[in-house]
């Protein structure tokens, strides 16, 4: 490979990992988004051998883990879910199971839906934002 294309790739690589960090921060997966920002911080700076094992090669895989976090169910209180689980109740319902949130979701079905097509639960987020 050129040494070109390998910064193009390079930055495409990066690019997508700064995204997918953006995506889990907006989907409330803050752990995830923390964890592979320390591990690729870890990376670039290199850690001190402990012992002659490596710490560096136990958590040089982390840096991946924005990846697998942007493509999981977000949480149903985040940014992410009022913007894109709205209108896709079936989504949001599957959000709600996943994180044990069955109660809000049966206020949800008793507000039921307004005019403007926006869910009970996600009329009262927007007027506490």
């Amino acid at each position: 490979m050129t040494s070109t294309v390998q910064i193009n790739l390079l930055i495409a690589i990066s690019l997508a990992w700064l995204v997918c960090v953006i995506i889990c921060v907006l989907k409330a997966k803050y752990g995830m988004a923390i964890v592979g920002v320390v591990a690729a911080v870890a990376q670039e700076i290199g850690l001190p051998p402990i012992g002659g094992i490596y710490i560096l090669n136990l958590i040089y895989p982390l840096w991946l883990v924005p990846f697998w976090g942007a493509l999981r169910l977000a949480h149903p209180e985040s940014y992410y879910a009022y913007w894109f689980y709205r209108r896709n109740l079936a989504k949001y319902f599957r959000a709600v199971q996943r994180f044990g949130m069955e109660e809000e979701y049966a206020d949800l079905q008793k507000t039921g839906i307004d005019s403007s097509g926006i869910p009970g639960y996600f009329r009262e987020m927007k007027r506490t934002t």
